[in-house]
């Protein structure tokens, strides 16, 4: 299934009309030839129209491997490439893929986003850019310094493709960490640990333990 935000993505991409693959690959390597990701930003920012066609197909994103999808390219459109541009035709499938993921990434974070604050917990920033701002986020990680918590926040994981971060809930507390550094530190330690835990670094979802309703 082709995301929503993936579609809006893929239709607002510069569109090269009438423009044959391999002048479309050939084009995305002028000047990028001794690059190691040759010509990724012009991949990433025009398409042509039967690509557009293409990545919008659901036959095409149930593809599990690139070799595959490179493959159904040149089958859709019925050409053949020599081993440049098909090798330039695989970092298309690579690059497009990539986008595909973080479109799916997003989507997740703010399906998981809407229903936490459904569920009556808070979203809390950890750092800005901004000084003013940061300085406001400090002094509201300050006020959850011992709080009693169901916390829902990212954690490392390892898994068969390398690491990853995935969202997880978690009950216990919160500590402040008085630091001299210009970031804010917060660390949530487990429910009946004293020593370890973890700091968080990205947004984390909070909700009072004395707030939630027992069953």
């Amino acid at each position: 299934m082709v995301s929503e935000t993936f579609k809006q993505i893929v239709e607002e991409t510069n569109l090269i009309e009438q423009t044959p693959l391999n002048d479309y690959l050939s084009k995305s390597l002028e000047g990028n030839k001794d690059n190691l990701c040759k010509g990724w930003d012009f991949l990433k920012t025009n398409l042509t129209t039967n690509l557009k066609e293409i990545l919008l197909n659901p036959k095409y994103q149930e593809i599990v491997y690139n070799s595959d999808n490179v493959k159904f390219i040149l089958d859709e459109i019925g050409i053949s490439l020599n081993e440049e541009l098909k090798n330039q035709l695989g970092s298309f499938v690579y690059v497009w893929k990539d986008i595909k993921r973080d479109c799916e990434k997003l989507e997740e974070e703010n399906n998981l986003r809407n229903k936490l604050l459904k569920d009556g917990f808070i979203e809390q920033r950890c750092y800005s850019n901004n000084e003013e701002e940061n300085k406001t986020i400090r002094e509201q990680l300050k006020l959850l310094n011992e709080l009693k918590v169901i916390c829902v926040f990212d954690r490392d994981k390892i898994g068969l493709l390398g690491s990853f971060e995935i969202k997880e809930e978690h009950k216990g507390k919160l500590i402040f960490i008085d630091s001299e550094t210009k970031f804010n530190k917060i660390c949530f330690m487990p429910k009946g640990h004293t020593k370890t835990g973890q700091i968080l670094i990205n947004n984390f979802y909070y909700k009072e333990v004395k707030k939630i309703k027992l069953n």
